[in-house]
């Protein structure tokens, strides 16, 4: 889709490599975050630690799980989009275009 990616084991990772990339005047223009993590940080701790650096952020929530939460409640959490698995190529991109048309940085 023209992206460039970092993919990261779990959230205490992406929080690592966001306050790094924000410490060089780097910006993420989206973050998609998965609820569930096995063994790591999931995608509900993760927004809230990112939140805590940028206010900002730019965050989506995936999760395979139809009552998660953070799935139907997803502002409320601090996302701006939700996107249940399993989705396809043009849902992922649909995802990302409605979170990037959002908020726009400045």
């Amino acid at each position: 889709m023209g992206y460039e990616v970092t993919a990261v084991p779990d959230g205490s990772e992406a929080v690592r490599i966001y306050e790094r990339a924000l410490r060089k005047g780097e910006y993420f223009r989206a973050v998609i975050l998965d609820a569930t993590v096995r063994g790591g940080l999931g995608g509900v701790e993760t927004i809230e630690r990112l939140r805590s650096i940028d206010p900002e952020v730019n965050a989506i929530i995936c999760s395979g799980y139809s009552d998660e939460a953070a799935l139907s409640q997803f502002l409320s959490y601090g996302f701006r989009w939700a996107l249940p698995k399993p989705f396809t190529r043009r849902e992922l991109a649909d995802a990302l275009g409605k979170a990037l048309d959002s908020v726009e940085r400045t």
